[in-house]
């Protein structure tokens, strides 16, 4: 395959217009397996940001445990982390592919977002609820990490996939988070 066309099925996988284009070829056998391994690849950059995520998770009770509260911004919470939990940015190798929306792929810290849960107290409801079917507003750019905390020290983990969408379980189609309920 050509490497053009193998950008187009990575494109079409990310839902751009450029991968539209590609369904109209042909597939073919040779194309159909590498298509797999695309989708192979995503897989393995979300697990790798799901890994992130639970370090971002391990560092915020940890945080919580010596200051009685979650942090406010990734600065504080970088601060007291005796080693950052952020490695390179999972999604780094779809740099080229994506072109000029490539560009503003986040790393280091700004990779990191800490933000108020606008819906009150995180409840075990509210949490299935978003696994399901998650707010419109959850976008973001590839490989970051979104901390969602309320005024109880309750959280949501949530990391933006190659479609800047939260990432999810190939097997159940839900987000996969990381919630952690306050008194647990």
């Amino acid at each position: 395959m050509r490497p053009t066309a193998k950008i187009a099925i990575l494109l079409l996988l990310l839902g751009t217009e450029c991968g539209a284009e590609a369904q109209s070829d042909n597939l073919t056998p040779q194309t159909l397996h590498e298509y797999s391994q695309v989708i192979q690849a995503a897989y393995q950059f979300d697990t790798d940001l799901f890994g992130q995520m639970e370090k971002i998770s391990t560092c915020l009770k940890k945080f919580r445990d010596s200051n009685g509260k979650l942090p406010e911004t990734p600065d504080e919470l970088m601060q007291n982390a005796a080693k950052s939990p952020l490695a390179a940015n999972p999604y780094e190798p779809l740099r080229a592919a994506l072109g000029d929306s490539g560009k503003d792929l986040p790393s280091g810290q700004e990779r990191l977002s800490i933000q108020t849960f606008e819906e009150g107290a995180i409840t075990s409801v509210q949490i299935d609820r978003l696994s399901k079917s998650p707010p419109s507003a959850w976008m973001g750019k590839p490989g970051t990490i979104h901390v969602l905390k309320d005024s109880m020290d309750s959280y949501i983990i949530w990391g933006a996939g190659a479609d800047r969408l939260p990432i999810k379980s190939p097997a159940s189609g839900k987000v996969r988070m990381i919630c952690q309920l306050a008194g647990q």
